[in-house]
């Protein structure tokens, strides 16, 4: 299981922190995945094409990706970031998406990490985990937000970070962000268990 190494995604959020010039996206190649679809808001599409994802105006594609990241997203001001990262559920065999989520809280490479107890959610009508962690990472006090999906070829996670001191303002708009990811393709709801469908529906509409 590979460590899963935050200071390189966070670089925007790590300099706003520390007083730093903001960083300047590298551009070149990256602008498909971005459209702006109204006045208030902005889409973009990872670059596998699978994932879409609408936010704020203000945020952009920050160009960063590796062998786990299909697209890595920051806020205008680089207090928050989003990555998501898709793995084949062959590399985890039987795993559940419980068992999976919490093998990737250990693959985080943060320091003093903290967590809450898991919650449990919808995202575009699929059963999803959300786990929060306050931690420090490269001496600076971050939480971060993790929501899991589980497909029938995948599983998924969409990783918010933010500063400690900006935690508490961005959690909404954390909030229905995630709430705005959508897997093109679909799913086929015969792959979860019926457990999952016991948990609240409530889905806030994608307004900021």
């Amino acid at each position: 299981m590979k460590k899963r190494i935050l200071a390189c995604l966070l670089a925007g959020v790590l300099a706003a922190a520390a007083g730093g010039c903001r960083v300047v996206p590298y551009q070149e190649g990256i602008q498909h995945t971005q459209s702006d679809t109204a006045a208030n808001s902005t889409a973009f599409t990872s670059y596998d094409g699978q994932f879409h994802v609408t936010t704020p105006p203000g945020w952009y594609d920050t160009g960063y990706t590796d062998d786990l990241i299909v697209l890595n997203l920051s806020s205008g001001d680089d207090l928050v970031y989003l990555s998501i990262y898709p793995e084949d559920k062959r590399e985890y065999d039987g795993c559940s998406l419980d068992e999976y989520a919490d093998l990737m809280l250990e693959s985080w490479d943060v320091e003093r990490p903290a967590f809450t107890p898991p919650s449990y959610l919808y995202i575009d009508g699929a059963p999803a985990r959300l786990d929060c962690m306050d931690c420090t990472i490269d001496g600076t006090s971050m939480r971060m937000w993790a929501y899991t999906q589980e497909f029938g070829d995948i599983f998924v996670q969409y990783v918010f970070g933010s500063t400690a001191d900006n935690a508490d303002r961005a959690e909404k708009t954390i909030e229905i962000i995630a709430q705005s990811i959508y897997r093109t393709g679909g799913y086929d709801y015969n792959d979860y268990s019926d457990d999952f469908y016991n948990y609240g529906d409530d889905q806030p509409g994608i307004a900021f």
